[in-house]
């Protein structure tokens, strides 16, 4: 059930915040951001967790009063950026002196080995390509930041009253950056899959075959490694 709930979270979500956007409805933007919640806490939900139906009742109530002083759209504005600087410290966060970066960990669940046991080159590569996704998504999240704040006339910025110079409009910045973070993020998956096949020959017979490694790794696993993320 959970996961379908999350699905209709997510298509409510885009549906929403684009019908936001387009009409200046704070409405609408408040039940979007009303999916996102629905999207992190639906599974908790669903069991009854205490601490989670406390979360989702507060976050609720501030949706309301966000929408109520209109600044439900303003803060959806910065969601597309929220999300992107969380992604970037899940791979961040991991490259603390002392931890074990992310894509080390998926590396030796794949391999089913221990990180401490993952040979020296591919811990040393799955490291700089940890590194790799941080700063990808941490550019990604400042320049959506900068489209959020300047474009023009639905940026933050313009919305609080402050005039801007007309460096992007947000019927461009609209359709613009989705293209960005679509063509960024499966530029560096595919480029850095074939350089993989090349620097490590024979691992993995193509990209299906490794897919399939992926799959067979227990949910549990992944769930404890990006729980100690």
């Amino acid at each position: 059930m959970a996961p379908l709930l999350r699905l209709i979270g997510v298509i409510a979500y885009f549906w929403m915040a684009h019908r936001a956007i387009e009409t200046e409805s704070e409405t609408f933007a408040g039940i979007a951001l009303g999916a996102l919640v629905l999207i992190v806490y639906v599974g908790r939900i669903l069991e009854l967790h205490v601490k989670a139906l406390i979360a989702t009742a507060v976050i609720i109530a501030a949706i309301v009063v966000l929408t109520w002083s209109h600044f439900a759209l303003t803060t959806l504005l910065f969601v597309p950026t929220i999300f992107l600087l969380l992604a970037a410290s899940l791979f961040g966060r991991t490259l603390i002196k002392g931890r074990t970066p992310l894509l080390v960990t998926a590396a030796s669940l794949v391999e089913n080995v221990s990180p401490d046991t993952l040979e020296a080159d591919v811990r040393q590569y799955t490291t700089r390509q940890t590194r790799a996704w941080a700063v990808l998504l941490g550019v990604l999240a400042v320049f959506n930041l900068f489209l959020a704040l300047f474009a023009v006339p639905d940026g933050v910025l313009t919305r609080a009253g402050v005039v801007v110079a007309p460096w992007v409009s947000s019927e461009a910045a609209t359709r613009f950056m989705p293209w960005v973070i679509y063509v960024s993020v499966t530029g560096l998956l595919v480029g850095e899959f074939f350089y993989r096949q090349h620097r490590f020959p024979g691992r993995y017979k193509n990209a299906l075959d490794y897919i399939q490694k992926l799959a067979r790794v227990p949910m549990k696993s992944w769930q404890e490694a990006f729980a100690q993320t």
